[in-house]
């Protein structure tokens, strides 16, 4: 025969199994944020590196487009000092 609880036996095992679940969901929740921070962690240090790149290039092309457009002026300067002849 099944034993049978009275009111402060249920409301102490009800008060016990709420804290376990309490205890466990805490721990889950630590463990989804800590892994959210890792990966936002890693997130950020790709982005920063992306950037970098970035900003390495547009250097570089702007010094490319700054070569370009010394060499158009000074073949601009040349025609101008000496046109070709018609």
């Amino acid at each position: 025969m099944p034993e049978v609880l009275d009111a402060a036996a249920k409301a102490k095992l009800r008060e016990a199994v709420r804290e376990a679940l309490r205890e466990g969901l805490d721990a889950r929740k630590a463990g989804i944020m800590s892994a959210f921070s890792a990966y936002h962690r890693n997130l950020n240090g790709c982005m920063t590196a992306l950037e970098a790149k970035l900003e390495n290039t547009d250097a570089r092309l702007s010094g490319r487009v700054a070569i370009v457009e010394r060499r158009l002026q000074e073949l601009e300067k040349r025609f101008l000092l000496n046109p070709p002849a018609a």
